[in-house]
């Protein structure tokens, strides 16, 4: 049995509400379709407790777990079958042999309780993180997952594998990358310009950021945002950063966000933009909370500022428990101005389809 004992409970960082509150401001003044659903109302209080209790500094055990990441209940979960079926067929020793250390602490809206202390259940989970990790080398034809580890910072669940930290965060970064990065333009001079809305901790920034010549403009609603802000501008010091603040031309803040790296945005921002001005946009699993009105005025806006790929990765059966009327796939299409070039059911995580859109010339 590979499991350590438990690990350290870092000093607590407390949020800043300063900057909380311009940005809660920023976004509820920004009126349909921006303003948060009544389902995001809810998450986000629960959300910010969590962070008042537990810190920034340790978002991956509390926030993050309510983004895109799943604690299987049995060997029985989808994924966890998906795995095993193509770790059969292509089996490895490094799936079997990742070592974890068990959560001193642990809190999500599914399980407010620490799971992680039944044996069985941590168990199950460090064989799930390693068949994942097991999978996305093994399908990784652009081979950069050897050249990244799960950052310490955040307090991520402590999963090694052949000397490094791994996780489901960065397998499922790199795969998205991938995707996304077969129909980019490798022209070795291009620097891309990518919008992601709805980011969570910034995640699949970190990977980009890491292994592809781009800036990244990450659009989203707090508490999220504040957490990718000082998640990736504490981890990423090389990069230079224009944080959020709140702005009413795009003009007058060209200069400032052309000269950075990294930028920070509330989700209403994005309409400040100039027409076909990012490369691509990227967003996973955020906008099933909305209604359909809100998704289609999005993405009128989507398809104005971007000139080159769109990527949505969603439940196919959303899970808003305040909307009567559930959104289907079809509510995420484009107009005829774009070509469908990715209509998949994702491979391991069966619930949710991934379609990429490339702007015809």
């Amino acid at each position: 049995m590979n499991i350590f004992p438990s690990d350290q409970l870092f000093p607590i960082i407390k949020i800043d509400f300063d900057i909380m509150s311009e940005m809660v401001e920023e976004i509820c003044n920004s009126g349909y379709p921006f303003k948060p659903s009544e389902y995001w109302d809810v998450l986000n209080r629960i959300n910010i407790e969590q962070l008042n209790t537990y810190g920034l500094n340790n978002f991956k055990r509390t926030v993050n777990q309510n983004y895109y990441n799943w604690i299987p209940n049995g060997f029985g979960d989808n994924q966890v079958k998906s795995l095993i079926s193509y770790w059969a067929k292509d089996p490895g020793l490094m799936a079997l042999n990742a070592k974890m250390k068990i959560p001193r602490f642990f809190n999500s809206i599914i399980e407010p309780e620490n799971p992680f202390l039944k044996e069985e259940n941590a168990e199950i989970y460090r064989i799930f993180v390693g068949l994942l990790w097991h999978y996305t080398e093994k399908t990784d034809h652009y081979k950069i997952g050897n050249k990244l580890s799960e950052p310490e910072l955040g307090n991520a669940i402590q999963i090694e594998s052949e000397g490094r930290l791994i996780s489901q965060d960065l397998a499922n970064s790199i795969r998205e990358r991938n995707a996304n990065y077969d129909f980019f333009d490798k022209n070795p001079d291009k620097t891309h310009l990518i919008a992601e809305l709805g980011a969570g901790c910034g995640r699949l920034g970190h990977v980009f950021l890491e292994t592809t010549k781009c800036k990244y403009h990450i659009f989203d609603i707090p508490p999220a945002l504040m957490v990718s802000q000082w998640y990736l501008s504490n981890l990423m010091h090389d990069k230079k950063v224009f944080k959020f603040r709140r702005f009413n031309r795009f003009e007058d803040v060209r200069n400032e966000i052309e000269l950075s790296d990294i930028g920070f945005f509330t989700s209403n921002q994005l309409e400040l933009f100039p027409e076909e001005y990012f490369d691509s946009l990227i967003s996973v699993s955020s906008l099933h909370e909305m209604t359909a009105e809100q998704v289609d005025a999005y993405k009128k806006i989507i398809q104005k500022k971007v000139g080159g790929t769109v990527y949505f990765k969603q439940w196919i059966n959303s899970r808003n428990p305040y909307l009567e009327k559930q959104l289907e796939k079809a509510a995420y299409m484009l107009d005829e101005n774009w070509e469908l070039a990715i209509d998949r059911i994702d491979a391991i995580q069966d619930q949710f389809f991934e379609i990429l859109f490339c702007r015809k010339s």
